[in-house]
């Protein structure tokens, strides 16, 4: 058994979620724990074998042993492609046969897994739109092509474990709510088959975490067509393998709309395309009278990106994010609430990005002009460099030779907005970072968005334009108020008339 080589990034992400974090107990605990997926031949519909997917790519890049139970005749087939999936993930993950040193067990299909009694048990399953999870019986899973609920349902059991064994958060009990509108209170969850949902011209911003979670969720939903075009610019590194939910271990250099654009290439009827750089290359690439973007789906990492995203003026854009113990999405049109902008605008002074960079590095004041030369010239870090940020920092220099000879923004973003190197060191939680979130959170986010795309392409009432949702604490009782409309903010851009006219003149 071992912790996968990527598994420094799950402790920072750990870091940002729990309260009065300890390393070494949380690898101790991380170590102690086995988690169980128990099936039986009722899984195996669409929906439960998404559930049993979804939940092993969960689980196996952060515990570093699991156990794959079958529960009936059947199921063997399943079993070994849950084994491969594993250990593509993690090919050092210890992977057991039997329940017996199981802590928590995540459960899908009818059958109740027998236990010492000493086992967690977390029954997930799903009918379309409709999530459901229990702690204490079956909850069977459906026979549509919409895997939707099945995927919220599996961050729900993936999130439960994370609380049961590294906080004392309460957990769920019972759940059946819709996804489109994350009613708990529902008597009757709304469940509409939609057939035949054309998605036009759709763009994804950022093949990321979130973009994971909704290409996943773009996968799940039958009957799709349209243009989904792919745009990011970065590769795979390491780190990103914690929380990327359609990565393996081998994914490590791939460019991240290719590994995205191969996970949907076996989608009949959606037709892929896909682009190897940022949001506005992609725009300035296109002549002034394409520029009408129809759908725009935003799982972009920072309020500047987003910003100039919708300064491009999309018709309509969703959008979604994690904090640190959050996850959310929202949708946003220009003209009638606010804008994707409206969420992100900044407040009081803002500062340059050299200064906010000198800061984050921790160095004197005197290298100001030094980090403004590097950002400006391309100039890459060399070792005298990295020996001052080390010991502004308080880090080993050699968790930073890894950024010896590349730009300073990539220093900058991966080893102190990401928090893969800085923040451990020092014990103290920045305010200047990129969120690290947990792989449930990240994936939970994209399947939301996933849904609101779809309910707004086949013109059905989804989530309002806000929804946040605090995956540390349970649905029931600790999540009021979760969605809202948002107000125009008084200083964003959609306010102004010459940007209004711009997008009336484009779309109305």
């Amino acid at each position: 058994m071992a912790r996968a080589d990527y598994f420094d990034r799950a402790v920072q992400a750990a870091f940002h979620v729990l309260n009065d974090f300890d390393q070494q107990a949380f690898l101790k605990k991380v170590d102690a724990h086995q988690i169980a997926l128990a099936f039986d031949s009722h899984a195996l519909t669409p929906e439960g074998i998404a559930a049993l997917d979804l939940s092993m790519r969960l689980i196996a890049r952060f515990y570093p042993s699991i156990a794959i139970i079958p529960l009936s005749h059947g199921c063997k087939d399943a079993a070994h492609s849950l084994k491969t999936l594993a250990k593509s993930i993690n090919p050092k993950i210890a992977i057991a046969v039997k329940l017996g040193k199981a802590t928590d067990v995540i459960v899908v299909g009818k059958t109740v897994p027998l236990g010492d009694g000493k086992v967690n048990r977390y029954f997930i399953g799903s009918d379309g739109w409709i999530t459901r999870f229990s702690r204490s019986k079956p909850v069977g899973s459906g026979t549509s092509n919409n895997l939707l609920g099945a995927g919220v349902a599996a961050c729900l059991a993936a999130a439960n474990i994370f609380r049961r064994i590294f906080s004392d958060a309460k957990l769920d009990d019972e759940l059946t709510f819709s996804v489109l509108d994350m009613d708990i209170a529902a008597e009757n969850p709304r469940n509409p088959v939609l057939k035949d949902v054309d998605i036009g011209d759709t763009y994804l911003a950022g093949a990321g975490a979130i973009g994971h979670g909704f290409i996943w969720g773009m996968f799940g939903y039958a009957n799709l067509t349209g243009k989904l075009t792919l745009i990011d610019h970065d590769d795979i590194d390491l780190f990103n393998i914690q929380r990327y939910a359609l990565t393996g271990r081998c994914s490590e250099g791939k460019k991240k709309v290719d590994l995205a654009a191969d996970f949907l290439s076996w989608r009949e009827g959606l037709q892929v395309t896909k682009f190897h750089g940022k949001w506005e290359d992609f725009v300035s690439n296109l002549p002034e009278d394409k520029w009408t973007f129809s759908r725009v789906v935003s799982a972009l990492d920072s309020p500047k990106d987003r910003i100039e995203l919708q300064a491009s003026l999309p018709k309509w854009v969703v959008n979604g994010w994690t904090g640190d113990c959050d996850a959310g999405v929202s949708h946003h049109d220009f003209i009638n609430h606010a804008c994707l902008a409206c969420l992100y605008m900044p407040s009081g002074s803002v500062k340059n990005e050299d200064e906010i960079i000198l800061e984050a590095l921790g160095l004197p004041p005197d290298q100001l002009r030094v980090v403004r030369d590097r950002l400006e010239k391309g100039i890459p870090t060399d070792r005298g460099f990295l020996e001052l940020v080390a010991k502004g920092k308080n880090v080993d220099l050699q968790k930073l030779l890894l950024f010896e000879n590349k730009p300073l923004r990539e220093l900058y973003t991966k080893a102190v907005c990401s928090g893969a190197v800085m923040e451990l060191a020092t014990g103290t939680k920045s305010t200047a970072r990129a969120e690290v979130p947990m792989p449930f959170q990240s994936a939970f986010a994209g399947i939301l968005q996933a849904a609101v795309l779809i309910a707004n392409a086949a013109g059905t009432p989804s989530l309002p334009g806000f929804t946040r949702i605090n995956l540390m604490k349970p649905f029931i009782g600790a999540n009021p108020g979760t969605s809202w409309t948002q107000a125009k903010h008084a200083r964003c851009f959609c306010n102004d008339e010459d940007y209004r006219q711009a997008y009336k003149e484009k779309y109305v």
